[in-house]
């Protein structure tokens, strides 16, 4: 499912953890305000998850670290903010982490640093 490049406003919708199918969502560079919902991690067979360029905001739910088959996790340029959670580092097959340009604070979680493949 991709919609990037648009003007598609509003919230992603907490159903989308029931198309459990999805295996990539893509929104990049649209006016997607609100939360990321934790019924994203429901998504097992995601592989990418593309937010990035939005107007996000909230925290990063800790739920994406049940998407242990995800390979790119793109949520830079939003808005989002507190901390990375410490759950992103069971997404083993993370290839691509891009979190800048947010307002994220604390420290990067070892559990995220020991993801060996990852370039950020």
């Amino acid at each position: 499912m991709v919609f990037g490049h648009n003007q598609i406003r509003g919230r992603i919708p907490i159903g989308i953890g029931n198309l459990i199918n999805l295996e990539a969502v893509g929104s990049k560079a649209n006016l997607l305000t609100g939360t990321i919902p934790s019924s994203i991690g429901k998504l097992k067979r995601l592989d990418a998850l593309y937010l990035n360029e939005n107007k996000l905001s909230g925290i990063i739910p800790s739920s994406l670290g049940n998407l242990t088959s995800m390979t790119r996790l793109l949520l830079m340029s939003n808005k989002l903010e507190g901390n990375i959670p410490q759950s992103l580092g069971e997404c083993r097959n993370l290839l691509l982490l891009a979190l800048s340009q947010n307002n994220l604070r604390g420290q990067i979680p070892k559990e995220v640093i020991g993801l060996a493949s990852v370039c950020t």
